[in-house]
């Protein structure tokens, strides 16, 4: 890369980018030091990037736990729901033991 040039988001590929846009590349031998307005814009940079992740991160974390919750419940319910269903299969016990002695 020549001195002076910056580079382009078509250039470094998506993973140069950030959500303020294409990142621009400059050696350190191009200017020599950094400005502030370069590490002010940097350090604007890293936070939208920081906010954006950590916004990412509790939303999956939340949905998460809800589909959990939700997934557990579900199986408890079912469970009371075939637990009643069977009881109405079953004979009672008292029932079982009176056929049971008349048998012999």
């Amino acid at each position: 890369m020549a001195a002076g040039t910056s580079c382009s988001a078509e250039a470094l590929g998506p993973r140069e980018t950030s959500p303020a846009g294409p990142v621009k590349c400059h050696t350190m031998s191009d200017y020599g030091r950094m400005t502030d307005t370069e590490r002010d814009q940097i350090d604007q940079d890293a936070q939208i990037f920081i906010r954006t992740c950590s916004e990412a991160i509790h939303q999956l974390r939340t949905e998460g736990v809800c589909k959990l919750y939700s997934e557990q419940r579900a199986i408890r319910v079912k469970r009371v729901v075939d637990k009643k269903r069977l009881s109405k299969l079953e004979p009672e016990p008292h029932t079982k033991r009176k056929d049971s002695t008349s048998e012999k």
